[in-house]
């Protein structure tokens, strides 16, 4: 769900900018218009929540509590 927002987000300001340089307004407007719909769509993009990492076998965890045992004997 969060994907399509941020593609709606993207393709109406993608949409927004080619319609505003058809219009040949003055360029302080047409940044006025196009700077918060940019501020959107990364917003949109930072509210994407990352997957959550996998967890690592207790095997590996043990190797590499040894080798740091044996590397602060060293």
């Amino acid at each position: 769900m969060q994907w399509i927002f941020v593609g709606i987000c993207f393709i109406g300001t993608v949409a927004t900018a080619i319609f505003l340089k058809s219009q040949d307004l003055n360029g302080g407007l047409t940044a006025a218009i196009i700077i918060p719909l940019v501020f959107l769509v990364i917003y949109s993009l930072a509210r994407i929540k990352p997957k959550e990492p996998a967890v690592e076998k207790v095997s590996d965890m043990e190797h590499v509590t040894e080798t740091s045992e044996k590397v602060a004997r060293a």
